[in-house]
């Protein structure tokens, strides 16, 4: 059996990977310039680059502790892919009518959990083994049935329909769910390096109650609490931390920071992974457009600075000397 532990990947790394899956093709060329191609793996496997979400010391610090007590490869583990993990092509909402699972006949009581990809030339179906827990519903027939009707394995994902319940012959068994992928690292040795987290004082930090004006994120109001009134941009290239509500614990990068009277907007790079809602608390901290301004006067971090901003730009390598002007350039 292949060491495996059910525990879940930290989702607020998960979600700003990047990755996908990925096929294994063999092509052979003849003479005649036609080619073979030949499939080799049944199922595709999926990647993951979890580096891309790490951001903070507390983030690569949780990295590390979850590496370690996975003991490299040696144990699996649940991953989010934050693109894939309904059973809605679409990434709605989940649906007991989503995805086709099997016929009945009467006496097979146990389905595999499965989703389709594509229709036209070759759907895919792939086997679906690491489904959320309270996530799976199924219909029989088009109705759904109850939770008490039948039980779902979210160790393997299988399907089993109670004694009374079995689907009769010809009912179509179709089901909704969220899932994880099954995955492990891809090496023993995790490269830790701390170039790019410098000791300096915090940016602005802002919570839910302490603003001025009234804040508006995702479409969603919050009323103007005391406290900090932040100037436009402060916070753009920032963190906003979700510390309630259905993206607890879950972070995104700011887009932009506007202020215009009465309000407070700020834009997210992406949308979160569930609604906005009045009432969820949050932290933001403020954004740093590498300059030596903003480093200075935000920051007062000038010592930590690693740009060249003393060195000559464009301009002047393309200046020429202007007769008459006493030693002015004029450029290009």
């Amino acid at each position: 059996m292949i060491p495996f532990h059910d525990i879940l990947f930290p989702l607020d790394i998960a979600l700003k990977s990047a990755g996908g899956p990925e096929r294994r093709t063999e092509i052979v060329s003849f003479g005649s310039g036609r080619e073979e191609r030949n499939a080799r793996w049944a199922h595709s496997r999926r990647r993951y680059d979890a580096g891309y979400g790490i951001r903070t010391l507390a983030a690569l610090q949780s990295v590390v502790a979850f590496f370690e007590e996975r003991r490299g490869r040696l144990h699996g583990f649940r991953w989010r892919d934050r693109l894939d993990q309904t059973s809605n092509v679409s990434g709605g909402t989940i649906s007991p009518r989503d995805q086709g699972i099997g016929i009945g006949d009467g006496a097979t009581a146990s389905f595999q959990l499965m989703k389709t990809y594509g229709s036209s030339f070759a759907p895919y179906q792939r086997p679906i083994t690491k489904p959320v827990d309270g996530s799976v519903r199924i219909a029989v027939a088009g109705d759904e049935i109850s939770s008490s009707a039948f039980s779902c394995d979210v160790t393997t994902g299988l399907v089993t329909f109670a004694s009374g319940h079995i689907p009769a012959t010809g009912a179509a068994i179709t089901a909704g769910f969220q899932f994880d992928v099954p995955v492990r690292f891809d090496t023993d040795y995790l490269e830790v390096d701390l170039s790019a987290f410098l000791t300096r004082r915090d940016g602005v930090v802002a919570g839910f109650t302490d603003h001025d004006c009234d804040l508006v994120i995702g479409g969603v109001t919050y009323r103007a609490g005391t406290g900090l009134a932040a100037s436009e941009a402060t916070f753009t290239a920032g963190r906003l931390t979700w510390t309630s509500g259905g993206n607890a614990g879950l972070a995104m990068e700011v887009k932009q920071h506007r202020v215009t009277p009465g309000h407070v907007r700020l834009s997210l790079w992406q949308a979160m992974a569930e609604p906005i809602a009045i009432g969820d608390m949050f932290t933001v901290t403020a954004g740093c457009d590498k300059t030596l301004a903003t480093c200075r006067d935000r920051f007062g971090n000038v010592d930590n600075f690693r740009g060249f901003p003393a060195i000559p730009g464009n301009d002047f390598v393309m200046s020429y000397p202007t007769p008459g002007t006493g030693g002015g350039m004029s450029g290009l």
